[in-house]
């Protein structure tokens, strides 16, 4: 079975969003658990997260992940700085399979930006039924639509 590597924050954390827009704080794993799990299986992956390996050298099974993972995905909700270093090492590695992924309130760092990102409704910092019924479709089509573009590095110096 194909493997997918999940990038994003783990656990409760902060937005920073306008209160209007979004909410205070998401609950990561609720997301990664109700939201993430159930599309990567139905799209016939293994879903993989950092926090879930047990070997003693981390970032190394981590830069093995980023480097040999058939497809990754990355949360870019909120600007986590491990999270923006993992999608740039996974940008100069293989040139196709990673996507990213935002809530659609969200405001992504300004190299980010320009990049295509799969927008979705994330209207609570937890995750209901509702809002993970709401979120699925979007986030599995847009993963069907981008899974194999060039990433930015490959796209902007070929060879």
């Amino acid at each position: 079975m194909p493997s997918c590597f999940m990038i994003m924050p783990y656990g409760r954390k902060a937005t920073q969003a306008d209160l209007k827009l979004g909410p205070a704080e998401i609950d990561f794993n609720a997301l990664w658990d109700r939201g993430y799990v159930p599309v990567i299986k139905e799209l016939d992956y293994k879903p993989v997260r950092a926090d879930q390996d047990t070997g003693a050298l981390i970032v190394g099974q981590m830069l093995k992940r980023l480097y040999f993972a058939d497809l990754v995905l990355a949360d870019m909700t909120i600007p986590n700085g491990n999270v923006y270093c993992e999608v740039g090492i996974r940008h100069a590695a293989p040139k196709t399979g990673c996507v990213l992924l935002a809530a659609d309130w969200s405001k992504r760092l300004f190299d980010v930006v320009q990049m295509r990102t799969v927008r979705y409704p994330r209207p609570e910092g937890n995750i209901s039924d509702d809002t993970a019924a709401g979120l699925r479709p979007k986030i599995e089509d847009g993963i069907v639509a981008l899974r194999d573009g060039l990433s930015p590095m490959h796209q902007s110096i070929p060879g």
